[in-house]
């Protein structure tokens, strides 16, 4: 690596259920040749597929039919997951999950991305429109460490200080800790 902002991959898919799959793939494939854990990786993966699913639930629904773009970046010695939608803009104060002494099947994907995430929430909307939310995670193994990277530039780029902007540089709409930015 040969800055501390690095793109792992890049998808632009139909917002539909039956894509989600490949997220998930995708997800998989680079965390696993970052080096992370089963367990690190499916915490991510349940983030990454929950917040995919309400863009294709709740952005589009019924009314609209549009693309959704993921992206995963490594930010200094975090993960970075970007998810863009082509939606009419949401309302974050709207974006909220039901109580948890409401016990019945659903409405809990909110939840389980602030569990699992460092950071996450709504950036300003993109130029040309739609919604863009943020998940950060700070990772368990450092870019370098994985099986399949041994170079010491490699190595050394992964422990240079975080990237303006991964932690605590948030900008737009997007809350200080996950916690605060989704309820």
């Amino acid at each position: 690596m040969k800055s501390p902002s690095n793109l792992l991959f890049s998808l632009r898919v139909p917002a539909q259920a039956d894509r989600l799959r490949l997220i998930r793939a995708s997800t998989r494939d680079a965390l696993s040749a970052l080096g992370c854990s089963p367990n690190w990786t499916r915490d991510m993966l349940i983030a990454i597929d929950e917040a995919c699913q309400n863009v294709v639930r709740h952005a589009y629904g019924d009314k609209f039919t549009g693309d959704m773009v993921v992206e995963a970046r490594i930010m200094g010695k975090n993960l970075e997951i970007l998810l863009r939608d082509f939606a009419p803009c949401v309302d974050p104060a709207t974006v909220k999950p039901r109580d948890l002494n409401d016990i019945r099947p659903g409405g809990l994907g909110t939840h389980f991305i602030r569990e699992v995430t460092d950071l996450c929430g709504f950036l300003d909307p993109p130029v040309g429109g739609g919604n863009l939310f943020r998940m950060v995670k700070s990772l368990e193994c450092l870019p370098g460490d994985g099986p399949d990277k041994t170079d010491t530039d490699e190595r050394k780029a992964a422990h240079e200080p975080e990237c303006e902007g991964s932690k605590d540089g948030a900008s737009g709409r997007m809350g200080t800790s996950s916690k605060d930015a989704m309820e």
